[in-house]
């Protein structure tokens, strides 16, 4: 996390096994055979920048 006068920032790495969610790849001309070829887990990374307001300051 980094901090200074006016903002804030952080990231974050999200990994998920898309199996215990029931996320599902569905596609027409495939069918339920694409579903076997993608990845079951996967990852999200995130950015998050917080800043301060003008009206905060005030």
């Amino acid at each position: 996390m980094k901090i200074n006068d006016n903002s804030a920032e952080t990231t974050a790495k999200l990994e998920a096994d898309r199996t215990k969610y029931d996320i599902k790849y569905r596609a027409a001309t495939i069918g339920t055979v694409a579903d076997k070829v993608i990845d079951d887990n996967f990852t999200i990374d995130l950015k998050v920048v917080a800043g301060k307001s003008e009206t905060a300051s005030r």
